[in-house]
């Protein structure tokens, strides 16, 4: 993906070294709306630059993305969830990966059987997804960054 930024930005006569190109195609998490998002941002501000798009620039690109991600993409998503249900995607932010069902409903304090059913809710709002026997994992690139932001953004 960092070749394809690089390449895309080239033909049109601006400058996006490997470095460059691999932070924004990191940016991105290989998620294609976020290839969209970002690249626009970035062909923005490849607009004002003479030339060549320095680190600053892709910063901005991915920040304007993302945030834009998480305005139509994670809120819409979290506009039908429950407290209950935010509740559940708090606990699953605590970890730095994958989490584990047990792990859910000892911090929230919910049954195995009331986990099982948020578990199965989550998954058809498309908001978590199975990664492995009795562990579930975001499905939503930012989803998890977003729950741990604070309640400012939520």
């Amino acid at each position: 993906m960092e070749r394809s930024f690089a390449e895309t930005f080239a033909a049109a006569g601006v400058a996006l070294d490997g470095e460059l190109a691999r932070a924004t195609a990191e940016g991105t998490g290989g998620y294609p709306f976020l290839i969209q998002l970002i690249g626009y941002y970035l062909w923005q501000e490849a607009e004002k630059a003479a030339g060549g798009l320095d680190g600053a620039a892709v910063s901005r690109a991915v920040t304007a993305g993302r945030r834009r991600n998480e305005r139509v993409v994670i809120e819409a998503a979290l506009s039908t969830t429950s407290g209950r249900d935010r509740d559940f995607l708090q606990a699953m932010a605590e970890d730095p990966g994958p989490s584990s069902t047990t792990d859910i409903g000892r911090r929230t304090g919910m049954r195995p059987n009331a986990v099982g059913n948020y578990r199965t809710r989550l998954m058809d709002a498309g908001l978590i997804e199975p990664a492995g026997y009795g562990i579930v994992d975001f499905a939503i690139p930012g989803l998890c960054e977003y729950m741990t932001a604070g309640p400012a953004r939520k």
